[in-house]
């Protein structure tokens, strides 16, 4: 859209200048309307005109006032005064100030019901909106109130209490105190919107002050400790000299040994004394050969006074007698006589009462062995070997009553297969014709069965079958579902693609077992890293798949009628929705949601980007306030890697 000057309207009235002239004119620049301010535009309109006493005309007070026609006249100008030239011929038929207003209102707001879904949108933005921690209380504030103004444009009654709330959940961790404050102690109900604002820059602008402050004040500390220490450092060297081959130590607080300990002092060469300081944890000695097992494995640094490192080479345990006799000496220090010694046998022995703590700490503090981080074992040819699983019971259940699903996962090719299931006791036929189907597809026999412990995989009728055909079966342990990880990781792949699918296009939640059929189909036919330079469907088939037929689930269709005794004027189509492909057919699978009715038909032409109004379907409607749920399944788990095998959780 062109860009233009924005124009000015003089208004007359009484007032004086500065200089007390009475000049009686304010001049207003009417703004110029944009695809992108319409909200701006028509906030400032609105005051304009206002200002002349023509706003009447665009919105009148009651449904009986009647317009005079030179207002209505001027409010008209004023309007056009505020649009481009490309907009004037859209408004030329338009008799009217009110005709005019309310035609650009539907042509940058929308209808009703596109500023209805506009507005659950911007709800959904407003209440998403929370500052990050690096964001300052201006910009995030401008997001806010940007999102209300929007809001309200459209006709939203957004309470001026809900924002200042908003305002003080959403704040970033360090402005907590501050909002916990307004909260317990502040009239939420009566605050306003730009209080809040006020309270919070002001608590800003405080924390700003302190922190300046305290950084300037830890440079002058160690400033002043450097030059401190650099003092003791030159008085420490000359007492070394002085000390001619002594040994000393001057230890610091620390804990434990080797790496973990700190501790602090100088040491010298050529004595059997040690000095030893009473509240240190660690002491050191620079002679080594007075020591005839080191161990040189743990090493580390130690920190002396004055700023500088030592490297330690190694370290010996030195058990102390408690009730040695140590003679003190005047820095405090205790001085130690140390005998040097030939190598001694010691003999070590298992003490039993001490095992037998240890093995009742195990009680309490066993944890589970890890798992592996890989496979062992990985199929070479189809149907070789195959994971099974059970989810479920799912709510709500399908139109058809269906509660359970049941994938099977091939695992040379990992091309899957989804069967939807009322009940649990459906398993086992479901699994005796799916054997009959793969085999007299592929020639081949299925060899191997990897299933959990579930009672319906373990019941008396699959056990005798699989024992009479030669099924092997394996089985996890149990709780340990990570054993058959393959199925379980492409349980979790398919149920995050069926939530996506039905959120992305708000298809009710009753409609969730031909979102996993979907799911299914595009999951064999993409890639997966389990496999190289192949699709789940290439390996299984040996052909590349097709994907261009490919549309987005639940997205507006319309069919075309197929009778072959249409009538002249009978509609050559119905909109239908679109449910994904029909199994062994070139076709779609379309759901009537009024009549409740599925059709399957090739003849179909889509509108990707709309959704189906389900709020005003007669037979399937949107499920208000209900959520997709999967019991006995775990959304959350972050055991499964990406392509399915079990990373071993060592939290514990």
């Amino acid at each position: 859209m062109p860009k233009y000057q924005p124009r000015k309207e003089e208004i007359t009235g009484s007032g004086s200048n500065e200089n007390g002239d009475n000049d009686g004119k304010i001049t207003l620049h009417y703004p110029m309307l944009t695809r992108s301010n319409y909200s701006a535009w028509a906030i400032k309109m609105r005051v304009f005109m206002l200002a002349h006493g023509v706003w009447d005309a665009v919105e009148p007070r009651t449904a009986n006032t009647l317009i005079e026609t030179k207002k209505d006249n001027m409010a008209l100008a004023a309007i056009y005064q505020g649009i481009p030239e490309d907009l004037l011929m859209t408004l030329a038929e338009k008799k009217t100030a009110k005709e005019a207003w309310d035609a650009l209102k539907v042509m940058f707001v929308g209808a009703d019901r596109v500023k209805v879904a506009r507005i659950q949108t911007l709800k959904a933005e407003f209440e998403a909106l929370s500052m990050k921690e690096t964001k300052c209380v201006d910009d995030f504030t401008g997001k806010v109130i940007n999102t209300v103004s929007t809001l309200r444009t459209l006709g939203d009654k957004i309470e001026e209490a809900q924002v200042v709330k908003k305002l003080l959940r959403a704040v970033s961790s360090k402005f907590v105190q501050i909002a916990s404050t307004l909260e317990q102690f502040g009239d939420l109900e009566s605050m306003s919107v730009e209080e809040v604002i006020g309270r919070l820059k002001a608590y800003e602008e405080r924390m700003k002050s302190s922190s300046e402050s305290d950084d300037r004040k830890l440079l002058l500390t160690h400033k002043e400790w450097t030059e401190k220490y650099k003092k003791r450092a030159d008085g420490d060297s000359k007492q070394r000299s002085n000390c001619g081959g002594s040994s000393y130590s001057r230890g610091g607080r620390g804990r434990g040994r080797g790496r973990n300990a700190s501790g602090r002092g100088g040491r010298g060469r050529g004595s059997s004394h040690h000095q030893k300081e009473g509240g240190a944890s660690n002491d050191m000695t620079g002679d080594e050969s007075k020591f005839t097992n080191l161990n040189k494995s743990i090493q580390g640094f130690v920190k002396f006074g004055n700023e500088s490192k030592g490297k330690v080479q190694s370290f010996l345990d030195v058990k102390m007698e408690e009730n040695a006799n140590l003679m003190k000496s005047n820095n405090r220090l205790y001085k130690i006589e140390l005998e040097e010694i030939g190598a001694v046998r010691l003999k070590v022995e298992i003490d039993e009462t001490v095992w037998l703590w240890h093995k009742r700490c195990l009680v309490g503090k066993q944890t589970r062995n890890p798992f592996p981080t890989c496979t062992n074992f990985k199929a070479k040819k189809r149907l070789e070997l195959i994971h099974c699983d059970l989810c479920g019971p799912v709510s709500p259940p399908t139109p058809a009553g269906n509660r359970y699903f049941m994938l099977i996962v091939d695992d040379s090719s990992r091309v899957m297969w989804v069967f939807l299931m009322k009940t649990k006791d459906e398993t086992f036929q479901t699994f005796k014709n799916f054997r009959v189907k793969v085999e007299t597809e592929t020639g081949e026999k299925l060899k191997v069965l990897r299933t959990d412990r579930g009672g319906e995989f373990l019941s008396n009728d699959f056990t005798r079958y699989c024992n009479e055909t030669g099924l092997q079966r394996h089985y996890t342990s149990p709780y340990s579902p990570q054993q058959n990880g393959v199925v379980e990781r492409r349980n979790r792949t398919v149920l995050e693609m069926v939530r996506c699918n039905l959120k992305t296009m708000e298809v009710p939640d009753v409609l969730w077992g031909e979102a996993v059929t979907h799911s299914v189909y595009i999951l064999n036919r993409v890639h997966t890293k389990a496999l190289k330079n192949a699709t789940p469907y290439e390996k299984w088939t040996g052909r590349k798949p097709h994907v261009d037929h490919l549309r987005i689930f639940g997205c507006v269709a319309h069919m075309k009628v197929a009778k072959g005794q249409l009538k002249k004027l009978e509609d050559r189509s119905i909109k239908l929705v679109h449910l994904g492909v029909e199994k062994g057919t070139k076709a779609y699978r379309l759901l009537d949601p009024n009549k409740g009715k599925m059709y399957v038909s090739r003849d179909v032409v889509f509108e990707e980007k709309r959704k189906w109004d389900w709020e005003t379907s007669t037979k399937i409607k949107a499920t208000t306030g209900m959520s997709f749920i999967v019991e006995g399944f775990d959304f959350n788990g972050d055991g499964y890697d990406e392509e399915g095998e079990w990373v071993p959780d060592t939290s514990d």
